[in-house]
């Protein structure tokens, strides 16, 4: 009897833990707002929401007079962008990468977004930013591997002949993405399951 009510109470902890795993993970936008400023300082990185965001390449600054909306960051200086390149961390946790918000000013610009888990790289995108003239404004680039997760998230943008800064914005990521050891116990939790089904025989 002891056995087939520890089979129950398996069987309790598996719907438990597929309810949790069935649960989407939480959508956060990184809205750059704890920006302090002066616009046009050059952008150090800052962390919100328990994400932080970090320049790893070109020349980033702060942008306080033009956002979606404002603050936002830009790959500058302004007139003579270079290509730059910003990385998005939660701590060494996983989560997901949705979307970011853009302005390619004056012209198109290319864009590499890479996923890594570790040091393997889960996926590398890359495209075009379509440039928007005056007046400007910001355009989505939806991620395409919403399901992937990853740890370490690398956005890069080049320029292209004539683009005057590149801004981005509302970078939204997914936390809450579930660990192996969570699926591990949802694998015991079915073993047990299946047990509790044996003992019992076949049903009638």
């Amino acid at each position: 009897m002891s056995c087939l009510r520890t089979c129950r109470h398996l069987g309790f902890a598996v719907c438990a833990l597929a309810s949790a795993i069935a649960t989407p993970a939480r959508a956060t936008v990184i809205t750059f707002s704890p920006l302090a400023g002066p616009t046009d300082a050059p952008y150090a990185g800052h962390s919100e929401a328990g994400f932080t965001v970090t320049p790893t390449a070109g020349s980033v600054f702060q942008a306080l007079i033009y956002g979606n909306p404002i603050p936002s960051i830009y790959d500058g200086p302004v007139g003579q962008p270079s290509a730059a390149a910003i990385q998005v961390t939660q701590g060494g946790a996983q989560f997901t990468f949705n979307s970011v918000d853009y302005s390619s000013n004056n012209g198109d610009a290319r864009y590499s977004i890479q996923g890594f888990n570790g040091a393997s790289m889960a996926y590398n995108d890359t495209g075009v930013l379509a440039g928007t003239f005056a007046p400007f404004t910001f355009s989505t680039l939806a991620g395409a591997h919403t399901a992937v997760a990853i740890d370490r998230l690398v956005i890069t943008i080049s320029p292209g002949a004539g683009v005057t800064s590149v801004n981005l914005d509302n970078i939204n990521v997914g936390s809450g993405v579930p660990e192996p050891l969570t699926f591990a116990m949802l694998g015991a939790g079915l073993c047990g399951v299946f047990a509790f089904r044996r003992l019992r025989g076949p049903s009638r």
